[in-house]
């Protein structure tokens, strides 16, 4: 009984370990309510996301080669007169939408 209580006196807060783990687990709840609230947590999600799909994706396009060869040649043969043309019906209807506004 009597080491009990010279012990008590001496170390006032208990076992070091437990208030360490108790001092981390308010700590981490604390940072992670932090974290939540803050307003940056979900764009640097998606710029991690983001930047993990570029890397998955330019990887499958290396190994499956132009379109995986699963299109007709008929849609992979493109010419820049198509492009232009699809380019300016875009355009048109935007400038037609944006007039009826």
């Amino acid at each position: 009984m009597n080491g009990s209580l010279i012990s008590a006196r001496l170390n006032p807060i208990g076992n070091p370990r437990r208030l360490w783990r108790r001092l981390s687990l308010a700590t981490a709840a604390k940072l992670l309510g932090d974290i939540q609230a803050s307003y940056w947590l979900i764009p640097v999600v998606c710029v991690i996301l983001a930047s993990l799909a570029a890397s998955a994706l330019i990887a499958l396009d290396a190994a499956a080669g132009p379109f995986g060869g699963i299109l007709p040649a008929a849609l992979t043969d493109t010419q820049p007169a198509g492009a232009r043309a699809l380019l300016s019906v875009i355009a048109g209807a935007v400038i037609g939408v944006t007039g009826d506004v």
